[in-house]
């Protein structure tokens, strides 16, 4: 009968006690802050032009644009835990782990979530990268003189003239 099952599905039903199903109000629920995190979802180098920073400039774009285009307050992203390059290259540009995710890859292996939460006024990318070129030119410069010193000296001709 559709009366029963208007009274049922409005919990007016009498049947055992049971109010029915109940169906969410029209009002709007309370505000709820969300955080905005960033996800990492694929990070890779070609094996041929790794170890020269260019993970680490792609990742410090990343964090630059979250937080200027989208007001990222964090990033996360999920790593083998047998990836050791890429756990250290996390860590040393501050991510923590933050949890350990049994099983998360396809053949089994775990995985950890790594977070690093971005703080307020953080160097913007170009001057950090103005940085670390000036870091490499001045460690350029101290294996140069180092080799210079390493080298014997040459003796300076003797530039008289004999007539």
């Amino acid at each position: 009968d559709e009366g029963t099952l208007s009274q049922y599905l409005n919990g007016n039903s009498n049947n055992n006690g049971s109010r029915g199903v109940r169906f969410p109000s029209r009002r709007s629920p309370p505000s709820i802050q969300k955080e905005k995190i960033g996800h990492v979802t694929s990070l890779a180098v070609h094996s041929h032009a790794r170890r020269l920073g260019i993970a680490t400039s792609l990742m410090h774009q990343l964090h630059y644009h979250l937080q200027e285009c989208y007001g990222a307050h964090s990033i996360g992203l999920h790593v083998r835990i047998s990836n050791r390059a890429a756990v250290n290259l996390y860590c040393e540009d501050g991510y923590d782990v933050a949890d350990i995710i049994p099983m998360y890859y396809g053949d089994g292996e775990d995985a950890y979530f790594m977070r690093k939460d971005f703080e307020v006024g953080e160097i913007d990318v170009e001057q950090q990268e103005q940085q670390e070129q000036q870091q490499k030119q001045q460690q350029m410069q101290q294996q140069e003189q180092q080799q210079q010193q390493q080298q014997p000296k040459k003796r300076e001709k003797n530039k008289r003239c004999v007539k």
